[in-house]
């Protein structure tokens, strides 16, 4: 891997730590009352979720949704994901990505960057739908996460609400 693939791992790496730290927010894409946790899908971003377009219906568009969790409901999905870097002297944002999600109930998405060449990503994915799964999750701990998505689950686990923006060259939709 190459310092600056290295260098931005690290500032994922980061950010995911400090998501770790807080409480395990997240939003739940479905609008009826919460289901146990073997009848949804989680997807966990160590990067940036800029939309989620579910099959036969329209784009959700969201914002501040780096390092969130999303609940779905299974089927298939597309995830619009960005890696954005920052540090103290360099700002460098990563092109969108689209990712074709097949969403199963009971698993967890864990989506994270790789990164091939110095200045290129790509969005890979631990399916974790079991205990030995959480191991295959690169530089994390397995408990860790394993105890983040216990605290989301026993949170309150909130439905991703529709906001319609007005500005002077129309209606901005975004989810949060």
């Amino acid at each position: 891997m190459t310092k600056t693939g290295r260098t931005g791992v690290l500032a994922a790496g980061c950010g995911m730590l400090l998501m770790l730290a807080g409480c395990a927010a997240g939003l739940r894409f479905y609008s009826d009352g919460p289901r146990p946790s073997k009848d949804v899908a989680l997807v966990l971003v160590d990067c940036r979720l800029d939309g989620i377009t579910g099959e036969g219906r329209p784009k959700m568009d969201l914002v501040g949704n780096e390092g969130t969790l999303s609940e779905l409901l299974p089927g298939d999905y597309v995830l619009d994901l960005r890696y954005v870097y920052q540090s103290a002297y360099l700002n460098r944002r990563g092109a969108n990505v689209e990712y074709p999600l097949k969403a199963a109930a009971g698993h967890v998405y864990y989506v994270y960057p790789e990164f091939p060449t110095g200045s290129t990503w790509r969005p890979a994915v631990v399916d974790i739908s079991s205990e030995e799964d959480y191991r295959k999750i690169p530089d994390r701990t397995p408990d860790s996460v394993k105890k983040m998505v216990a605290r989301y689950f026993s949170g309150p686990r909130a439905v991703a609400k529709k906001e319609e923006i007005p500005t002077n060259k129309g209606v901005i939709t975004l989810w949060r």
